[in-house]
């Protein structure tokens, strides 16, 4: 009662904070009762609606709470927009300005669920459940006039508008939700019962996931994403979907480009098992009768540039052979389909050998040929570029044609369909049939997720607003930063920190928090309101652990901050690297100054660093770059964002946005629509790192980025240094870098790409993608010796591996055999008394294997498998046992064919925990005898 009653109070606090701000800033209350106001601020993107001549904040939170789609607002008291409202229908970003916004105020009754065959309309034969799905879809598309079927075929519908029928009882459905490593465009749940609001979680971004090599917990974060979806839809609180968009899956073969913060691996058999992985635990099929959700991966295919070469992503050819597509690109899609079973695929804006993806019969071959069951969507509009960029299609009709027949594109991201595809049937380019072809795959989806049976006895649909960012959930997501954050290097013992020390946390990320939630932190893990009301989890206790809710027994939560700032924070509740050490340093000082921007060369700040670090025992540098969803926009937007982000790190310095900035040096920065031209650490950043290293004081530089980064100087001192690569780590990033840091978790990551010189962009072009040119890219290619190599980390203790006794050596396979043969690794923690993860990969190694050495692919090996094993005791051995067949894990790529084949010949099989020592990777030879045996075809277009 008395934690009910602090928490009450809490609340209170907050409203009265928010109200007095409001009255400082001469805003008038009237109206607005239920809103949450933020003063000097602007959240949300866009606008669904646009009043003039209202005269107070509370008036347009009123318009906003009135409008069942309306999410936030914002009010503008003076300038070229005064006393205009914009209603909004997300909450994404969050920027100071000198306008007011707020969140809807709450809308109970909940809207009634979205779905149809609800009384007097379900007497129709589409709503009879004992028909087959495919009687109840076709008897459906019979009802549906021509002249709506464009519209229920665009993603978003016709500029935000979805096609419904209400005379037959069917609500319209939102494509387009996306899911990367949260929920992002759905808004948090209003829970009435309790008069809290739930958000969704947040976990580490696609690096970070990857270089987990786990796939248990990757289902466990794709479930919680999908049961979080199935929340907020049941609440009202999507567009109106339940596909998502994600996760992407495009390798990173380039550390360049721009989106390899939301991608990850450079190794299409990690990536594809990943892939199936988030697949099984997001859809869940076969756990009830009907799927959680669909899932939609990300950018089939070969989608890995954005802006380089004289070169877009809209204009790209991607022209490589068969055996690159087989081998690389085409990988991960193919193991999510064929193994998981996923339902959607995003065609992406490039060419592959000439031809748009969407409209490509090469991708709808191969999508074919693996068993795909759901629908295609494209990126947003990429059917207007294959005739407006590619030049492929003739015009908007032949591209709705040749996406619809050639591509089997079912939905298009864009206008296009809307714009020309009833004239496309009209020219005969197409029938209706191809029409109705794409309507009875997408409609498919919503009968297979239950959206026409019967809801009360779907589990489902039996979710509580509290399962939206439950402890639970926050527990998984800080288990998973734990598992994505690679120790690089730890000289002279610097992990684990002791408490009660001295420590300076110098950098343009000490304080960060919205660099661990990128990239896109549209839906921040606080939801964009006050701390007090939903944002627990980036607490932490004294033991490190999240706080799963303040006055637990065994949990002393620090006390929130709701001082100047925190109402209009959209990030107050996350834990910075800062806030985080300065929690498990009990006992101790903790110091934090930035040092330095992230780009800017400007030196001023330097001395107050060096001070703080001559005056502390350690040091931690937080260094990185950033990525963030504000390219330039394809169209004008009526509120730009007002901060500059080549000057201070999140400060407003600037009207101007970085693109519009002639001096902003943004070869560093990484985003969507902009590739990076320099993989180095900015020089200003490097400056500050020589000055602290020179001190000689134990140092822990802790990395962020999304594209692997150089650290050459940093990697060359012989000093007391430890190194850890974060990614973008989620909201509970900061806390488990602590934890890490301070020997509290030993789990760690491991590399998921290579990091290669500073100096390899001089020599691979970015447009280049034959993995085998130039040298060679990627560690199955490579033929230099890289920075880091692809699946190294470290651990605070050591680790030994050795095959099992009882391991035939060589272990003799025919070509043809389609059993699997175990073989079995013992690791032993030889290490300090710590327990700890390891993670054991099988790397396969030809070694002389004629037919195929004579093709001359340049692979030179490639990763068959991966196992992580958790909590390893001290002094203690661990068994893992890989599952290997002929067919499968020792299948190679035909370089003429592109047919996936095993050839006879001599192999190697390294089975290594990726430390680089002796002791930490043991050989297995391998022979295959027999005959060349095709496994798969390479697919081939009707």
């Amino acid at each position: 009662k008395m934690a009910a009653a602090l928490l009450l109070l809490l609340q209170m606090l907050v409203v009265l904070a928010a109200v007095a701000a409001c009255v400082a800033h001469g805003f008038d209350q009237s109206g607005g009762a239920t809103c949450q106001l933020m003063p000097n601020m602007t959240l949300g993107a866009g606008q669904i609606k646009v009043l003039q001549q209202v005269t107070s904040a509370g008036d347009c939170c009123d318009a906003c709470t009135a409008l069942p789609t309306c999410r936030a607002f914002t009010w503008h008291a003076k300038g070229v927009a005064k006393w205009n409202c914009f209603l909004k229908d997300n909450t994404d970003g969050g920027s100071k300005s000198d306008a007011v916004s707020g969140l809807s105020g709450p809308k109970p009754p909940y809207p009634p669920p979205l779905v149809a065959c609800k009384p007097p309309h379900n007497t129709v034969p589409f709503c009879n459940t004992s028909l087959s799905v495919d009687d109840r879809v076709s008897d459906l598309i019979g009802r549906i006039p021509l002249k709506s079927k464009p519209n229920l075929l665009t993603a978003r519908g016709d500029n935000g508008r979805l096609e419904s029928f209400p005379e037959i009882g069917v609500p319209g459905y939102y494509f387009g939700t996306n899911c990367l490593h949260s929920l992002n465009g759905v808004t948090c749940v209003y829970d009435t019962k309790t008069n809290l609001t739930h958000c969704p979680t947040n976990f580490p971004s696609g690096p970070s996931f990857a270089a987990t090599f786990d796939r248990q917990i990757i289902s466990e974060m794709a479930d919680v994403i999908g049961r979080e979806l199935r929340t907020a839809f049941k609440y009202g609180a999507t567009k109106g979907g339940m596909d998502c968009w994600g996760p992407v899956i495009n390798l990173a073969h380039d550390p360049r480009w721009g989106r390899n913060g939301e991608g990850g691996a450079e190794c299409p058999l990690l990536m594809g098992e990943l892939a199936a992985a988030w697949t099984k635990g997001f859809q869940q099929e076969g756990k009830d009768k009907f799927l959680q959700a669909v899932i939609t991966l990300k950018h089939m295919a070969a989608n890995n540039l954005e802006n380089s070469d004289d070169l877009t992503r809209h204009n790209i050819s991607v022209n490589v052979s068969n055996y690159m597509l087989a081998d690389y690109y085409l990988r991960p899609f193919e193991l999510a389909i064929k193994s998981a079973g996923a339902r959607g695929v995003m065609c992406s804006y490039n060419s592959v050998q000439g031809v748009p993806t969407c409209a490509s019969p090469l991708m709808k071959a191969a999508r074919d040929s693996w068993g795909f069951q759901g629908y295609v969507t494209s990126d947003t509009d990429s059917l207007h570029d294959a005739y407006s960029a590619h030049h492929y299609s003739a015009n908007g009709s032949a591209a709705c044609c040749q996406g619809l027949v050639d591509g089997a594109c079912d939905v298009n991201s864009g206008n296009t369909f809307n714009t020309f595809l009833l004239e496309a049937l009209g020219e005969g380019l197409c029938a209706e049939s191809d029409v109705d072809a794409a309507l009875r795959r997408t409609l498919r989806l919503r009968f297979e997720m239950g959206l026409f049976d019967p809801i009360d006895d779907q589990p489902y649909w039996s979710f509580e607003a509290s399962e939206m960012g439950s402890a639970k959930s926050a527990a998984l997501s800080l288990l998973a930063s734990e598992e994505s954050i690679v120790l690089v290097r730890n000289s002279k013992a610097v992990l684990p920190l002791k408490a009660g020390n001295s420590i300076a946390v110098i950098g343009p990320h000490a304080d960060g928090k919205e660099i661990l939630i990128q990239p896109y932190p549209f839906q921040p893990a606080c939801g964009g309101q006050t701390p007090a009301v939903q944002c627990q989890h980036g607490d932490i206790c004294p033991n490190g652990q999240p706080c799963p809710s303040c006055g637990q027994p065994d949990c002393t939560c620090p006390a929130l901050d709701l001082g100047a700032g925190a109402a209009d924070d959209p990030f107050a509740c996350i834990a910075s690297l800062t806030d985080a050490i300065t929690t498990l340093n009990k006992g101790g000082n903790t110091t934090s100054t930035a040092g330095c921007d992230l780009f800017a060369d400007d030196t001023s700040g330097f001395d107050k660093a060096i001070a703080a670090a001559k005056a502390a025992n350690t040091v931690v540098l937080a260094l990185g770059i950033e990525t963030f969803n504000m390219g330039p926009p394809d169209k004008t937007h009526q509120e730009l964002p007002t901060r500059n982000y080549c000057g201070q790190n999140h400060g407003p310095t600037s009207r101007l946005p970085f693109w519009q900035n002639t001096s902003c040096p943004d070869g560093y920065l990484e985003l969507e629509g902009h590739d990076r031209l320099a993989i180095d650490l900015p020089p200003i950043q490097h400056k500050l790192a020589a000055e602290i290293l020179a001190l000689g004081k134990p140092t822990v530089i802790v990395l962020f980025h999304g594209g692997a980064v150089a650290l050459e100087p940093e990697l060359a001192h012989d000093g007391p240094l430890a190194i850890i690569d974060a990614f973008y780590p989620g909201q509970l990033g900061g806390v488990a870098l602590a934890k890490q840091m301070f020997g509290l978790s030993n789990r760690w990551g491991r590399m998921p790409a290579t990091v290669y010189d500073s100096a390899w962009v001089n020599r691979t072009e970015m447009k280049q993608h034959d993995l085998a040119a130039d040298g060679g890219r990627t560690y199955r290619y490579l033929t230099t010796k890289p920075l880091v190599p692809f699946g190294f980390g470290l651990s605070l203790t050591t680790f030994q591996v050795a095959l099992a006794a009882s391991t035939p050596s060589p272990l003799t396979l025919v070509s043809t055999d389609t059993s699997s043969h175990n073989v079995s690794v013992s690791v032993l923690n030889s290490g300090t008394a710590l327990a700890g993860d390891v993670v054991v990969t099988a790397m396969l190694v030809p070694r002389n294997v004629p037919l195929w050495a004579a093709q001359h692919t340049g692979l030179l090996r490639t990763m068959v498998d991966f196992a992580r094993v958790r909590d390893v005791p001290h002094s203690s051995r661990a068994t893992v046992t890989f599952s290997l067949t002929a067919t499968s894990s020792f299948a190679l790529i035909d370089g003429p064919t592109g047919d996936r084949v095993v050839f006879p010949g001599e192999y190697s099989l390294e089975f290594s925990i990726g430390d680089a020592s002796e002791q930490g990777t043991v050989t297995l030879p391998v022979v295959i005898t027999g005959d060349k045996h095709i496994v798969t075809p390479f697919p081939s277009p009707k």
